[in-house]
Parts: structure tokens; sequence; C-alpha cells
């Protein structure tokens, strides 16, 4: 694989070519696994959100393919969540569509809710920085690849209609993203031979945006999501059905308040930590 890099006006370009890959690899991977390929698509693999002082905060690759185009991108999370990115992508498809700069750019609404009195800057701790030490894996976890499990439309809607009609009317408000969720969490615990008294966890990010008070505009753009976990334990998931499961991770959804997002920022302001995934 061939590349190009540009990083004059600090987010960092690779312009790549892998000739040899169709669409058709990436998008239908034989049995569903992902290709080892794919990594090579992906710019700022295992950078550290605490090293955005010395790397880019935004990485872009376009990589052309046999039959078409990849972009893959890595953007470093104190800087903007999921929203904002895709919203990022949006603007840039358009004005790539239309050939103007002229799209209107949602305004920045976020210094609205800074939190007041902060001692800027905010340090890491040297302890948070430093590599987690590798987990000793069992013989049993070797050799598992990365697969995608694809979800029709129609996939979806049953099982958002089948969460709903399990639980009372006053809660049919699960969304088709807690129903598809609630359906992942179950089959993981249920083919992972867990002690039935085991406390499991689901976590999430949830867009805390509308939820502020006063609210920021839905297009803001930043870093306004909070983490939210769903507790359990295997006995209780695995003797109750979708609707149960759907219906907890639903109220934890809607536990978050403003309240508890400001008494989360002011703590973290505090005592920094970093996010691992794994």
């Amino acid at each position: 694989m061939g590349s190009r890099v540009s990083s004059i006006s600090g987010v960092k370009f690779i312009q790549a070519s892998a000739v040899t890959v169709s669409v058709s690899d990436v998008l239908e991977p034989a049995d569903g696994i992902v290709a080892t390929f794919l990594s090579g698509f992906l710019p700022v693999n295992g950078v550290k959100i605490f090293e955005g002082i010395s790397e880019p905060l935004l990485a872009i690759q376009v990589t052309e393919l046999k039959d078409g185009v990849f972009i893959g991108y890595g953007s470093n999370h104190m800087v903007g969540d999921g929203s904002s990115l895709w919203s990022f992508f949006k603007t840039w498809s358009e004005i790539c569509r239309t050939g103007s700069g002229q799209k209107k750019i949602p305004p920045l609404h976020l210094r609205g809710w800074f939190l007041d009195g902060i001692d800027y800057p905010i340090r890491i701790p040297i302890s948070e920085t430093v590599e987690i030490p590798t987990r000793v894996v069992s013989s049993s976890l070797l050799g598992l690849q990365d697969r995608v499990f694809q979800f029709t439309s129609r996939q979806v809607s049953e099982l958002k209609a089948k969460a709903n009609s399990e639980v009372d009317t006053d809660d049919q408000n699960i969304s088709s993203l807690q129903a598809v969720l609630a359906h992942i969490w179950r089959s993981i615990i249920r083919n992972s031979d867990l002690n039935p008294e085991e406390v499991i966890h689901c976590k999430l990010l949830v867009d805390m945006r509308r939820r502020l008070n006063p609210p920021l505009e839905k297009e803001c753009f930043g870093n306004v999501v909070k983490a939210a976990t769903t507790t359990t334990t295997v006995r209780n998931m695995l003797n109750n059905g979708l609707g149960w499961t759907a219906l907890h991770i639903n109220k934890t959804v809607r536990s978050q308040t403003n309240e508890e997002f400001r008494v989360f920022a002011e703590k973290w302001v505090k005592e920094p930590k970093v996010l691992y995934i794994g």
C-alpha cells in the first residue's frame, strides 16, 4: 500500500492506495470476519487522548481501492465526540458535492456551559498516562477475530417491536438502538458460560447536549457525552426477556441529568481519568 502524508494545516491527511483491494473485500468480508488489512486504512491507531499536545487532533486517510475509495479517520475525543465528528463529515461532504465553502457551519455554543473556577491547564496524573499492563489471556480467548454482524432495517424494527411488547404500556419508549444493544448484550452473556450470580455491566456514552440546563444546540461541536452504566446479574438477565434488558438500558439513559453531568465534570477536572477500552 502506497501513501503520501500532508499536515501543513495541523490536520494529518494521508493519501494512500490499495489497488488490489475491492469495495466488496471491505463491505462483504468472508464469513463476516474483519480483514487484517483494514487496520492499515485507519490513521493514528494507538494514539492516546492525552497525546494530543504532540499528535494530530484529527487525522484523515483517503485510500484509493481497486473500484472505490475508503475514508478512514482518527480524532481526539477531548476535542469532539461522535456527534461532532459526524457533523464535520456531513459538512465536509456537502462542500465537496457543491464545490463551495459557503456551507453554514453550526456555531459553537460550549462556552456558555464551561465550568467556572477551573485552574487551567488541567493536568493528567502520570499514573493515568502509563499503559495498563496486558491482561493474561486464557487459552480459550487466543486466536479470536473481529467479526461484523449486519442487521437489516426489518430486523431492527422487529427487535424494537418485540422489546416494547414485553414491557408495560407506560414504558413503551424503547428505541431501536436500545433494543439492538439489549439483543447483543444478551447474546454475549448467554454464550459466555458465566456464573449466574456474576455482576455484568453495559457501558454507553450518552449525548448530553439537550439534557443540560440550559440545553445546548443539538448540532454544537465539542465533547458533550457522559458514560452511563447499566448493571445487573447474569441470572436476572437470562431469567427475563429482551424487553426487560432493553428497559434497563432505557432507564439508565433517561436517568442522565444536568446535575449528574455537572458532578461528573467537576470531579473529572479535579481527578482526571483516562478511559481505556478493552
